[in-house]
């Protein structure tokens, strides 16, 4: 299922198989067409949030998923008033972040504790954000196998390292990190030096 809405004010997923491909880009705006606020006590808050509910209670069985950035901050939002349901089927993940939201990463990834491969495709805001992943969630022990990161743009090479040590000193059964062409030859030479959980795991640039 392909679902790409930046204009509806409503979406319903009615049913979808179980080990579903999913890939999901709608943005969630009020109704002057602003951001929406989901902690505001409102009928059109309370609407958005019963519907950002209903969808990802329908979509939780889906064992492939591509994610936009646009709908994860709104995710994100959410998942500060409600527990994200469980995606213990999925297994490959393309999310893109922006680094404003990197908070919602291990939030997110807890949610898929089954997941075998994750590609993260982000974007640098102008001003710098102190990226904070201190949580680790269970996947980084027991299944996440590959992981590909690729920026977008100019990025900065302190949160490229940032990046990459998080996933080399927390992935247990971690065997090959990618880095896309735009980690500098300077930064793939300190990241190869990381100290990794995994043994196994090798480096490789695509």
């Amino acid at each position: 299922m392909s679902l790409c809405d930046h204009l509806s004010g409503s979406i319903i997923i009615h049913s979808i198989a179980p080990y579903a491909s999913v890939n999901i880009d709608v943005n969630f705006e009020g109704k002057d067409g602003y951001a929406l606020d989901l902690d505001d006590d409102d009928d059109d808050s309370n609407s958005k949030r019963t519907m950002i509910r209903n969808i990802l209670t329908r979509i939780f069985t889906v064992s492939r998923m591509e994610i936009s950035s646009v709908t994860l901050q709104v995710i994100n939002d959410y998942s500060k008033l409600e527990m994200l349901p469980q995606f213990s089927n999925l297994s490959w993940l393309y999310a893109s972040f922006l680094e404003s939201f990197w908070e919602l990463l291990p939030t997110f990834l807890g949610c898929c504790p089954n997941l075998h491969t994750l590609i993260l495709g982000f974007e640098f805001d102008k001003e710098e954000c102190p990226i904070k992943l201190s949580s680790v969630p269970p996947c980084f022990v027991s299944s996440l196998k590959y992981v590909e990161l690729a920026t977008q743009g100019t990025t900065r090479p302190s949160s490229q390292m940032k990046l990459a040590i998080y996933f080399l000193r927390n992935c247990a059964a971690l065997k090959k990190l990618t880095l896309s062409g735009s980690f500098g030859y300077d930064i793939i030479k300190k990241i190869k030096k990381i100290p990794r959980r995994s043994r196994r795991c090798i480096i490789v640039t695509g």
